[in-house]
């Protein structure tokens, strides 16, 4: 939030729930995670087993997408996002990883994954293409939105990678009680989190 009349200012800082929470909502809602928190990526990592079949089979994604820059809004207000968002802008990157995160949960053989992670990787380096050229008019549009606050903003926008990982079995916490899930909903619940992202950014 700006600064008020006397300077004071809220500044708010989520670090999101503990692994054990992240990982029941994301199971029981059919979701996968994600972070920026090289903290919290490491307590992610250590659920899964050391790199098999699968890890590789979808290595032709997983690098295309760590080799593609992209910016992310940095500390802008947070109409302006609601902005962007109800105008469909930005939403490339987003809606592949949708797709992805699809087929990752009805495909198991190996064979297919590679030619999967082969048309992924392809569609992703076109809507990259399609995402720089939206980043532009997004540009054009916060400065209007901000007016004059836009001169003097430190930064609006920052740089990161994003690091994919796809293990075979998936990530999975022994800790997270069944019990917990109802009758009603536990054909819903997935057994494991099969998808797992670190945003890194740029330092």
């Amino acid at each position: 939030m700006k600064p008020g009349e006397n300077q004071d200012q809220l500044i708010m800082q989520s670090f999101g729930g503990n692994l054990e929470t992240t990982f029941l909502v994301a199971q029981a809602t059919g979701s996968y995670v994600y972070t920026n928190m090289r903290s919290k990526w490491k307590e992610i990592m250590s659920t899964h087993t050391s790199p098999n079949v699968e890890d590789t089979c979808w290595s032709a994604l997983t690098d295309t997408l760590r080799d593609l820059p992209l910016k992310f809004l940095l500390q802008v207000d947070p109409g302006f996002v609601s902005h962007i968002r109800e105008k469909g802008k930005l939403e490339q990157i987003r809606r592949c990883l949708r797709k992805i995160y699809v087929e990752i949960n009805k495909t198991d053989d190996s064979r297919d994954i590679l030619s999967i992670a082969k048309g992924f990787a392809s569609e992703i380096k076109d809507e990259y293409r399609s995402f720089q050229e939206e980043w532009k008019t997004v540009e054009v549009d916060l400065k209007k939105w901000m007016g004059k606050d836009f001169k003097h903003s430190l930064t609006t926008s920052v740089e990161a990678r994003m690091n994919l990982t796809i293990p075979s079995q998936g990530f999975k916490l022994k800790t997270i009680p069944r019990l917990i899930v109802t009758q009603k909903n536990k054909d819903l619940f997935r057994n494991s989190v099969s998808m797992a992202m670190f945003i890194d950014y740029k330092q």
